[in-house]
This record gives C-alpha cells, sequence and structure tokens, in this order.
C-alpha cells in the first residue's frame, strides 16, 4: 500500500497541522515545485500519511483534499511560505510517536527507506498492510465513540 510521508522538524509545526485538520509544504524552487505538482496531482482522497520527525513517526491521516497546486496556506498558521495546503482527518496525536525502524518492512534496512527529507514530499513509500495496522494500533487514538457497558464495547 502507498504511505505519504512528510518530514518535518518541529513538532509545534505538526501539532499545529493536526489540530487545524490541514498541512503544507515549504515552498521550494521552481524545478522542485514543478515534480511536487506532478506527485501531487496523483494522490487520491481517502490516502494515507504519516508524519516524520526526526526518526519518529507520528499522527497518521488521511487525506480528504488533493493538495492545492502552488496555493498558499490560508491564514497565518505556520511562519514561513507554505503551499499546497490539503485537508487531513487525523488518526493520532503528535503525542503518539514510535520509531519508523520498528516497522516490518524497515527491520534490517537503513531509514532512508523513508525517504523522510523535503524533496520526496508527495512521493509515497510502499509499506504492507502489516505496517499500516502498526502504525494505527500505536500511533492513533482510541476511538471516542467505543463506551464499556459490562465489559463490552459498545459502538
Amino acid at each position: 500500500m502507498k504511505l505519504y510521508l512528510f518530514a518535518s522538524d518541529d513538532l509545534e509545526h505538526v501539532s499545529l497541522g493536526v489540530t487545524n485538520e490541514i498541512w503544507a509544504v515549504r515552498r521550494a524552487e521552481d524545478h522542485v515545485m514543478k515534480g511536487w505538482n506532478t506527485s501531487a496531482s496523483k494522490i487520491k482522497i481517502g490516502s494515507l500519511g504519516v508524519f516524520y520527525l526526526h526518526g519518529w513517526l507520528t499522527s497518521p491521516f488521511t487525506f480528504l483534499s488533493k493538495p492545492r497546486l502552488d496555493q498558499p496556506v490560508p491564514g497565518d498558521l505556520w511562519q514561513g511560505r507554505y503551499v499546497m495546503p490539503f485537508r487531513i482527518r487525523p488518526l493520532g496525536s503528535p503525542s503518539r510517536r514510535m520509531r519508523g525502524r520498528k516497522l516490518p518492512f524497515a527491520r534490517g534496512k537503513s531509514l532512508n527507506v523513508f525517504k523522510p527529507q523535503a524533496l520526496a514530499a508527495f512521493s509515497p513509500i510502499e509499506v504492507g498492510d502489516d505496517d499500516w495496522a502498526m502504525i494505527v494500533e500505536v500511533l492513533a487514538d482510541p476511538p471516542k465513540s467505543l463506551v464499556h457497558h459490562g465489559g463490552k464495547v459498545a459502538a
């Protein structure tokens, strides 16, 4: 399955994105932007993503919109020039983190399998169902609609 990885150097930046259910990338040189536009145009609503922060994965999400090509982020959410915003549905908070190397597909490989550098934005990596299941199990928040009644879980 395809998993989109978005690198950040700042946990607060990720927290703002998760809280506001939006993400964007920092504007790059024109030749890089051209490649991003091509890759981003292939993303489908419902695609899966996760944030990468200094070797840690956090806050898995689904895409609720396609990236708006070469458009700035509305308002002043982040300092700097961010473009190509898209809506996300976070599945977990940045307070939950796991080392990327713990995923089954990454064991025994170097961490560069994650392509976390900014130039790889909008280029998915291939992971197995077991990898996504582990990401969700470790990083997703429990559903709020589940309530325990007499030892049973009810939706």
